[in-house]
């Protein structure tokens, strides 16, 4: 079987892999923290979920804020509009270790294309910085309904990821590194 081919930058991958750190996309900066994420950016991840009303504990906020990958920050009022996190776990649906990524965005930001850019960094970070770690894919426990439609799953096999059952009644979908070969959109050459 051919790997999954990603270009770099591309229509779901608007970045290059040089990007990743952190990039603009639209109104919003992305900036990668995975495990150098420093206390005020730590508050401000608490701030956010407790805020939302995600996290209700403000100790269990502060630990899942170490497990941040890239935080969302709207780049007009500096607020920050969203985060996901990565950490490896061994879920019900795989026979060993991957990272699960899972993310919130603010709702007043969820009208853009913010959570599948977001996505696509995410397992192209975890692909090209990750994927030595012994840990073979990344796997996304889509607790939102709305990301079992039919146009949010093509997306998501656009991404590379496939499906992988259900966790807990959600859709769960896995990213295998072994099966994506990235690669970087060829240089045009102007005449």
């Amino acid at each position: 079987m051919e790997p999954f081919e990603i270009v770099l930058p591309s229509s779901l991958f608007p970045f290059r892999r040089e990007d990743l750190p952190g990039f603009d996309w639209g109104e919003y900066r992305l900036e990668n923290v995975f495990r150098r994420i420093d206390p005020p950016r730590q508050q401000a991840c608490v701030e956010l979920w407790i805020g939302a009303g995600v996290i209700p504990s403000p100790k269990a906020a502060w630990e899942r804020s170490q497990q941040v990958c890239y935080l969302l920050w709207h780049r007009d009022t500096g607020q920050l509009a969203g985060l996901n996190t990565l950490y490896p776990e061994r879920p019900e649906t795989c026979d060993q270790d991957c990272f699960i990524n899972r993310m919130f965005i603010r709702p007043e930001h969820r009208r853009t294309r913010l959570m599948i850019v977001a996505t696509a960094a995410t397992v192209c970070y975890a692909k090209t910085r990750l994927a030595t770690e012994g840990i073979p894919g990344v796997l996304n426990v889509n607790e939102n309904r709305k990301l079992g439609r039919p146009g949010m799953r093509r997306i998501f096999t656009r991404l590379g990821y496939r499906p992988r059952g259900s966790i807990h009644g959600r859709d769960a979908w896995y990213f295998d590194f072994s099966a994506v070969l990235i690669r970087d959109a060829p240089v045009r050459q102007l005449r």
